[in-house]
């Protein structure tokens, strides 16, 4: 079984209060470029670090092109009322996507990946599969479990190894939707397979525990790698 180590930083994603999309910056002849998209791929991939400024102001980094943005904290957001990942809000100050001059936007910042889309697309296309190791904050596989404790309680497993039939975990939580539908996931799938995806069923969740070697590899599980690959240093700043 493969083994993969915990990243110790990820990219971050901005996060549109508004629309849902992303901000996305590409570069071009007269210079980058910002817009909104609905998927994530390296242009809405922004550096980890958030550099506070004199005043509070903030400055991100792109992760693809040269460019920074200025941003200021914008603690009043509607993100507080969503369960699950609990990103810092901002407003952009500059510079400001098309359609953003006069009204900007708040947007979250949230956990993205560990490496950049394009170099997860390449390991698939490669290997025929990619791992996108903790791309979901802490805080949305805690609402998880919190979900499926629940589904446990109403309708206990016969067995240690069996597990609570997950079908209408999609109808207990919004968490299970936005995981399955995850901009840099939809990314991956669309442009490895070549065109839109369409789900057939609900999304099927799981929470995988650590493998218990008494049990045998034929029940799951995941094993953490004992060094850690990541290429980033500690995160000063973390989601």
């Amino acid at each position: 079984m493969p083994t993969f180590g915990a990243p110790a930083r990820f990219f971050r994603l901005l996060c549109s209060e508004r629309t849902g999309e992303y901000l996305a910056a590409v570069a071009g002849d007269d210079g980058p470029t910002l817009s909104l998209v609905s998927r994530a791929d390296d242009s809405a991939c922004w550096l980890p670090e958030v550099v506070v400024q004199d005043g509070g102001g903030l400055r991100l980094a792109h992760a693809d092109v040269e460019l920074t943005v200025s941003a200021e904290p914008c603690p009043d957001s509607l993100t507080a009322a969503r369960p699950g990942e609990q990103g810092t809000t901002l407003r952009l100050v500059s510079p400001l996507p098309p359609g953003l001059e006069e009204s900007a936007d708040v947007f979250t910042l949230r956990r993205g990946p560990a490496e950049l889309p394009s170099q997860s697309l390449a390991h698939m296309r490669q290997h025929g599969y990619t791992v996108l190791p903790e791309i979901f904050h802490p805080d949305s596989i805690a609402e998880m479990k919190r979900t499926f404790d629940a589904m446990q309680e109403a309708s206990p497993p016969e067995g240690p190894t069996e597990r609570v039939g997950l079908m209408n975990i999609i109808n207990s939580t919004p968490i299970a939707a936005q995981c399955a539908v995850h901009p840099v996931v939809l990314y991956l799938l669309e442009s490895y397979v070549g065109g839109v995806i369409h789900f057939g069923h609900s999304p099927q969740c799981a929470v995988a525990k650590p493998q218990d070697g008494t049990l045998g590899n034929e029940y799951g599980g995941w094993v953490r790698a004992a060094t850690d690959s990541s290429p980033f240093a500690p995160n000063p700043f973390p989601l």
